[in-house]
């Protein structure tokens, strides 16, 4: 038998999904899988060059996958998979500060001699300093337009154009799930758009959903798309 299940990276542009296939019973681990999704990833953007050690697989709940067991037993088919920050281990953390606590060694040093009191001058005012704290850009999440309301047309129009170009842009910055989502819900309100089905069958070809995609392709053909 064969399971099929789909790994996003949606962290940091460019976003990336990939379809994995697995042969059942595969004894592949989360990390075997996880090392040759950021093989494939650093292939496709090799500007990135990322570390998949510095990352965890997740599941939909955004519980972590114990990466020595197979992922078979952890994955369900069609599921989503995602991929998070690595948290640091507190256990690793704790030996790092316990190893730098004993190659500090404070040596005793003998009593000094009680100091005459010194008339201190009072303390002259901080100068005021500017400091400017750069911060990260953040990732610019998806947001799709409000909700139209469907007895005005015009309104339903305008959402119809700028839900296409939310998602547009998700599909070409490599988020197929974000793009297949806005397709969906596009078609929720205006079934027969073209656009969204041609989008959708692309995406489960490139996905691996063949029966999908020819089912998406035959309902475009037939309005025109």
């Amino acid at each position: 038998a064969v399971m099929k299940f789909y790994i996003h990276f949606e962290l940091a542009e460019p976003e990336f999904t990939q379809s994995v296939s697995i042969n059942l019973p595969d004894q592949r681990t989360v990390s075997d899988i996880k090392t040759e999704f950021f093989s494939a990833y650093n292939a496709r953007y090799p500007e990135r060059n990322l570390n998949a050690k510095d990352f965890s697989l997740t599941c939909s709940k955004k519980k972590v996958l114990c990466e020595s067991e197979c992922i078979s037993s952890l994955v369900k088919a069609n599921a989503d998979v995602f991929v998070a920050a690595r948290k640091p281990d507190p256990g690793s953390m704790k030996a790092e500060v316990d190893s730098r606590a004993r190659a500090t060694v404070v040596q005793p040093s003998a009593p000094a001699a009680p100091a005459k009191p010194v008339a201190t001058p009072a303390p002259a005012p901080a100068p005021i300093v500017a400091t400017c704290v750069a911060e990260a850009k953040p990732k610019k999440k998806w947001t799709r337009p409000a909700s139209p309301n469907l007895t005005v047309l015009p309104q339903v129009q305008k959402w119809v154009r700028e839900s296409l170009e939310v998602a547009t842009k998700a599909k070409a910055k490599g988020s197929l799930r974000q793009a297949c989502e806005a397709w969906k819900q596009i078609l929720a309100v205006a079934p027969n758009n073209p656009e969204c089905l041609t989008g959708l069958a692309k995406a489960a070809e490139e996905l691996g959903r063949h029966e999908e995609a020819a089912d998406m392709w035959m309902q475009a053909v037939a309005l025109g798309g």
